[in-house]
């Protein structure tokens, strides 16, 4: 939940250019799984962001193609559709605050940045390694 508060504190940085940005999280659950999760405190934190979309991933399909194995994996793509920066957002596990992560993910979205950067994710193993995603 702390990758989504500061997901939340990127786009309040980020002021009225927010807007033009679109912003998806991607919830990974089981098809055989409770529905419970639809009101859990993360749920409830990612629909009080303004302007995000957030998409349910019940096969791990999407999850996999993203090459997110971790929760809390952050992924920005610049106005070209480039990928400019993937990790993590936070400080560390469960933390939030200022960290490099956070910072590069917002100069992405500012159109500041050139190249990709990465960041460590400090989140609960998704799927293990990409071997065993397989």
């Amino acid at each position: 939940m702390a990758s989504l508060h500061e997901l939340g504190r990127i786009l309040a940085r980020l002021g009225p250019r927010a807007a033009q940005v679109d912003v998806e999280v991607l919830f990974l659950h089981g098809a055989d799984a409770p529905d419970s999760w639809r009101s859990s405190a993360s749920v409830d934190v990612a629909r009080g962001i303004p302007g995000l979309q957030l998409r349910v991933d019940e096969t791990g399909t999407e999850t996999k193609r993203y090459g997110a194995y971790t929760s809390g994996q952050v992924l920005v793509f610049d106005a070209n559709g480039a990928l400019g920066f993937a990790g993590g957002i936070t400080p560390g596990r469960g933390h939030e605050g200022d960290s490099a992560g956070a910072d590069a993910a917002l100069a992405v979205l500012r159109g500041e940045a050139s190249g990709q950067a990465t960041a460590a994710v400090f989140g609960c193993e998704l799927w293990g390694t990409p071997e065993r995603a397989r």
